[in-house]
């Protein structure tokens, strides 16, 4: 297991062990990084609107290739979790279609 593998696994981790507040930093891509707390019901309404609005459910394929640290890798495992989508997690790199890609299904 490589290192982006145990953050994703320790985040899904803490997912299912229902912790309430996740602790992000945001990308910074409009200023210096900031510190963001984020609560479970702010992240599972999210959730919520998205797979309604996609009609995503059970079984629905899902491609991860975001960093898990930030916002938007980490609501597609939200996503994932709360909507039972069958998951490939790839570590981000430029192309995630890249053969030898680093691949983990959930």
């Amino acid at each position: 297991m490589n290192g982006y593998e145990a953050k994703v696994l320790d985040f899904i981790r803490q997912w299912l062990n229902g912790t309430q507040e996740f602790n992000l930093t945001t990308s910074g891509s409009t200023g210096t990084p900031q510190p963001i707390v984020l609560r479970r019901r702010q992240l599972e309404a999210s959730a919520q609107r998205t797979g309604d609005y996609f009609d995503l459910g059970p079984g629905d394929r899902a491609l991860v290739c975001l960093n898990c640290e930030y916002i938007g890798g980490m609501m597609m495992l939200v996503r994932g979790l709360e909507r039972n989508l069958h998951l490939t997690i790839v570590e981000p790199q430029a192309n995630p279609f890249e053969p030898g890609s680093a691949r983990s299904r959930v």
